[in-house]
């Protein structure tokens, strides 16, 4: 693979927040010790951010500004292996590694990810009386991890159903505004009464302004999906504690006052 190939690669992966992915293609091609050692180093720093976030031991700004320097990490060595792809002569073969630490990282951070979606599935289902009469037009309750959103499947609510594009859909923040932007894509919401069916559906993403720091179990509308008496697109944070974080976006009415 040339530095082209492999820089484009490696990008890829880190815009779309794949670190783990990122670093998996680069361990395919390093040759030099040192660099197995940084890419070790960016391992097990992706794998203590994430316990971070799905424990809720640090901030969520504190988690994305970490994910930023790991980034950043990732890119430099890229240019560092590639470059010296670039001035070997010789074929390049993968280093012959005796210890699993690599694999075991890697292995970590797919444990944590099993954990924390489980987590998600069983909080909902305890919960799912109070997300029902909330939401009554229909809610998706999810977690993110490592820039992945973690979903639970989809109910159906008094005849309503809410889909999303989860891999097409982004949050980040932006410190323009001071605030957390979700980007959910594709969105589709679909509605039954007295045998007639309403389907809304949004080619683009909606922008939504979440706020910086959510209270638990307050609902927060995101002022996307205007209709005159019709139910309005919320967000929550459903859990937040020392444990797993829990967010929701659901549909409901508004509350008095709000237009």
């Amino acid at each position: 693979m040339d530095k082209k190939e492999l820089k484009i690669k490696v990008k890829t992966f880190v815009e779309e927040n794949k670190l783990q992915d990122a670093l998996t293609e680069l361990e395919k091609i390093i040759t030099d010790k040192n660099d197995e050692n940084s890419l070790v180093i960016l391992l097990s720093r992706i794998k203590d951010n994430n316990q971070k976030e799905i424990r809720g031991t640090a901030s969520f700004q504190n988690i994305n500004i970490e994910k930023n320097k790991i980034r950043e990490s990732i890119l430099e060595l890229t240019d560092k292996v590639s470059e010296d792809l670039n001035n070997n002569i010789s074929e390049v073969f993968p280093i012959q590694r005796k210890d699993d630490v690599i694999e075991g990282l890697v292995n970590e951070i797919k444990s944590l990810r099993e954990e924390y979606k489980s987590s998600i599935n069983n909080f909902e289902d305890q919960n799912l009386k109070y997300l029902t009469d909330k939401y009554k037009y229909g809610f998706i309750a999810f977690g993110i991890f490592d820039g992945e959103f973690i979903f639970t499947p989809i109910k159906k609510v008094m005849n309503s159903r809410l889909e999303i594009d989860w891999k097409k859909t982004n949050i980040n923040f932006d410190e323009k505004v001071d605030s957390y932007i979700l980007n959910i894509s594709n969105l589709k919401w679909t509605f039954s009464v007295e045998n007639i069916s309403k389907t809304t559906t949004t080619n683009d993403s909606l922008t939504c302004i979440l706020p910086k720091f959510p209270k638990e179990r307050v609902s927060y509308n995101l002022g996307v999906l205007h209709m005159f008496f019709q139910p309005a697109l919320y967000f929550e944070m459903l859990k937040n504690s020392s444990s797993h974080n829990v967010y929701v976006i659901g549909f409901k009415q508004k509350e008095i006052g709000e237009y």
